[in-house]
């Protein structure tokens, strides 16, 4: 199978077609509470052979993917050009999460969500290169039992330079009362002391940590309060002439919601570069915050393994959409050589563009690399391959034609048939091998 995790999954409710259909429906509060006990204890039982299981590649082209975030896309496009992919196996995150109840459809819909990725990636699995690792391993001591401490999520002492330069990155976003009593997050400027905000980073997968002040209770009853309204903006004066707060109050609270923000964020490069360590691959990253972060607090990986991994990342590709996944592995696992070919001719491009600085024409510059080996040059491999068919079966036809006029003996005849045929099948082998040195021939075989 690839993956000792799916030996278990593969005989649970976890992966049962009809009850991930209907979101686990059916099935008890008390059933999967049960079944989550069990994928615990194995999972506990079999830590050591899945940490080994997955350093057993020891291939520089491996990343190990830090967010919780599942895009099939992404994962898919770098199967393009890594040997591993590493992902936290969403299943065993219920383990660690409180909120969820499993009486609530709510709570059951997300877990089969969870199953649903999982089983997807099955193909994957089973080629060895996506490898997921559930949560709880990459949180034990050092002689494998759990560990409850803050070995990984402790806050770091981030040096004085690197603080000052992160808060340079951060974007406070004001929380701004809408008709429907939710918020929208704008620009500070644009809304009066809020006493709801959002931190974000460049980083997606992290952006969004928001805030909230707790004005107090006006102690003044004589306060004219002006009514609701209808507007948002009524409203908000009706609101704040029911509380007060203390302007240093407030900013020291704004400060001290921003350096949080900052040292959460620190704190994810830390435990991602610690855990990437664990399972000896690299962290994936593609916000240029994180990614300079990381540079900073981790080893340095191959300039050019790093570059070609991070715009693998960054770029769409369009003609990769809805590929089939079996077939793209199969491709990968027996025309190694093909695969490695386009590889080398990836990475042979993408070195080129490492003197751009300008974000933008480096994004065009990957799109058209893209569009050239994925559009342009699997459409010349169709042209060039419906050629040879044609002229094969022309040589083939032409020879067999040459000899029922010139040799009119059966026996001979069938052997000159079988020499006609086979001149015509290794003239069709002889174009195909040339054809194959092409790099763009590995995404000819899937997307074909």
């Amino acid at each position: 199978m690839g993956s000792i995790l799916y030996d278990f999954l593969a005989e649970s409710i976890f992966f049962h077609e009809k009850s991930m259909a209907n979101n686990f429906k059916n099935e008890s509060a008390s059933r999967i509470e049960e079944e989550m006990d069990k994928y615990s204890n194995y999972t506990d039982r079999f830590a050591k052979e899945i940490i080994e299981d997955v350093n057993k590649e020891t291939s520089l082209l491996k990343i190990y993917n830090s967010t919780n975030k599942r895009y099939l896309d992404t994962i898919t496009q770098t199967a393009l050009f890594l040997d591993q992919y590493i992902i936290h196996d969403p299943i065993s995150e219920f383990l660690f999460r409180i909120e969820y109840s499993w009486g609530s459809p709510d709570s059951k819909s997300v877990l089969a969500d969870a199953c649903r990725f999982m089983k997807h990636i099955t193909p994957m699995v089973a080629a060895n290169f996506v490898k997921p690792v559930p949560w709880e391993i990459v949180y034990r001591d050092t002689n494998g039992r759990f560990s409850t401490d803050d070995k990984y999520e402790c806050e770091v002492d981030i040096p004085a330079d690197l603080f000052t330069w992160l808060r340079t990155k951060v974007e406070v976003r004001g929380g701004k009362l809408t008709t429907s009593g939710t918020y929208d997050y704008v620009p500070l400027a644009s809304v009066r002391d809020p006493n709801r905000i959002e931190i974000r980073f460049d980083d997606h997968a992290l952006t969004g940590v928001k805030y909230t002040f707790n004005f107090k209770p006006s102690p003044s009853s004589e306060i004219q309060i002006p009514p609701k309204g209808n507007t948002p903006e009524e409203a908000r004066a009706h609101y704040m002439a029911l509380f007060y707060y203390d302007k240093d109050d407030y900013q020291l609270w704004l400060n001290q919601a921003i350096d949080r923000a900052i040292n959460n964020y620190a704190t994810h490069a830390y435990r991602a570069t610690k855990i990437s360590s664990f399972v000896n691959a690299n962290p994936m990253v593609t916000a240029s915050t994180m990614g300079t972060l990381f540079s900073l607090v981790a080893e340095p990986a191959d300039p050019i393994v790093d570059f070609t991994t991070k715009r693998m990342l960054e770029v769409n590709i369009p003609f990769f959409k809805n590929i089939d996944i079996d077939k793209l592995m199969a491709v990968r696992l027996h025309e190694a050589n093909t695969f490695t070919t386009f590889r080398i001719e990836l990475e042979r491009q993408f070195k080129e563009l490492r003197t751009i600085t300008d974000e933008q024409q480096r994004k065009l510059k990957v799109e058209n690399i893209m569009h050239e080996i994925g559009v342009v040059q699997v459409d010349k491999i169709n042209r060039k391959f419906d050629h040879l068919k044609k002229q094969t079966y022309f040589n083939i036809a032409v020879g067999l034609g040459g000899l029922s006029l010139s040799i009119p003996t059966g026996g001979v005849s069938l052997i000159g048939t079988t020499i006609a045929a086979i001149k015509g099948l290794k003239d069709y082998r002889d174009h195909m091998d040339k054809v194959k040195e092409n790099p763009s021939y590995f995404l000819w075989k899937i997307l074909r």
